[in-house]
């Protein structure tokens, strides 16, 4: 890793890279940014989708948050044992 690779990865442990980074942070990850550049949630005119209107969310949200935190979800009901640690 590259020395603004390890700052960019610190970065992403504080607002800054939920709201405002998108770049490579080493060893492979890419941190993808938010929708505007700040938001992970349009509160503005949402979309017309099947089943009615729905607000957009970033494809942070979308491709890695959401689908971790169902899978943890899951396994929860599955075994009935909470996670020791969320990654």
């Amino acid at each position: 890793m590259t020395p603004e690779q390890i700052i960019l990865r610190a970065e992403t442990r504080n607002c800054v890279g939920c709201h405002f980074l998108t770049a490579d942070v080493g060893e492979g990850v890419t941190f993808t940014g938010s929708i505007d550049g700040i938001q992970q949630v349009t509160e503005d005119t949402p979309e017309i989708a099947e089943g009615g209107p729905r607000y957009l969310i970033s494809t942070a949200m979308r491709d890695t948050f959401i689908p971790h935190r169902m899978q943890i979800l899951i396994d929860f009901l599955n075994s009935g044992k909470a996670p020791v640690r969320s990654q």
